[in-house]
């Protein structure tokens, strides 16, 4: 996997697949995905996601009873300071 051109001030719009891929820390994607995160704690990038995506990030961790991963998505979510588009 290659790395991400990352300007240095800019609005990334992430999807259901990349929350998945961050916290649950996919081998092959996350070397490319952590400076986009590092970027947003630095206050250097606004990265934002659907109202829909901690829904469709809960299906699996609720179906297989996984509260330590239903709480991960939780927390990142709500409180990692990534913005919520609404439609």
């Amino acid at each position: 996997m290659g790395s991400l051109n990352l300007p240095s001030a800019s609005k990334c719009y992430v999807d259901t697949s990349i929350v998945i891929y961050t916290i649950e820390r996919f081998p092959k994607y996350w070397p490319a995905l952590e400076p986009m995160w590092l970027n947003l704690q630095r206050n250097n990038f606004e990265i934002f996601s659907s109202e829909l995506t901690l829904l469709e990030v809960l299906v699996l961790p609720l179906r297989n009873q996984d509260a330590m991963l239903i709480s991960a998505y939780e927390q990142f979510l709500l409180c990692s300071g990534l913005t919520q588009q609404t439609s």
